[in-house]
């Protein structure tokens, strides 16, 4: 798979945070499942904080396609379900206008590419992690025909 694990659920039917023990020692997670599998990120307070406020922005500022596309789930290499659990660093949110589907991308804290850009689209994603959402940290170099 390259140099990291690429654990795609595809379309998922659940999605569910949760805070765990007692306030001032609590642990946050996210979990996600579909058929291909579930996925467990454990993220800090303020990345989930932040991963709420994004989705409620983007959800109050989209422009719902009066006719959606279906959604181009990415091919997958293996048939083994997705089994994945993990401590989230950079996380990031995209939406595909088209079929108006919402993406959640986070990395194992583990894993540092230095850079907020999917690996497989070349798309920027908005990070969601404290930064400044509308601020591109990337400086896109004009790139040679």
């Amino acid at each position: 798979m390259g140099e990291f694990e690429l654990n795609d659920l595809g379309l998922v039917d659940y999605l569910h945070c949760e805070a765990i023990g007692e306030p001032g020692q609590r642990t946050f997670n996210m979990t996600a499942r579909s058929d291909r599998g579930e996925a467990v990120v454990w993220m800090e307070k303020e990345q989930l904080f932040q991963l709420g406020i994004s989705l409620k922005q983007f959800l109050t500022t989209r422009q719902i396609p009066a006719n959606p596309s279906m959604f181009d789930l990415p091919d997958i290499d293996s048939q083994i379900p997705v089994h994945a659990e993990f401590k989230a660093g950079e996380m990031s949110l995209k939406h595909d206008a088209d079929s108006d589907v919402f993406t959640i991308v986070a990395n194992d804290e583990n894993f540092d590419d230095g850079s907020n850009v999917d690996p497989r689209t070349g798309h920027f994603c908005v990070k969601v992690n404290g930064y400044n959402p509308t601020e591109n940290p990337i400086i896109e170099e004009p790139r040679e025909k």
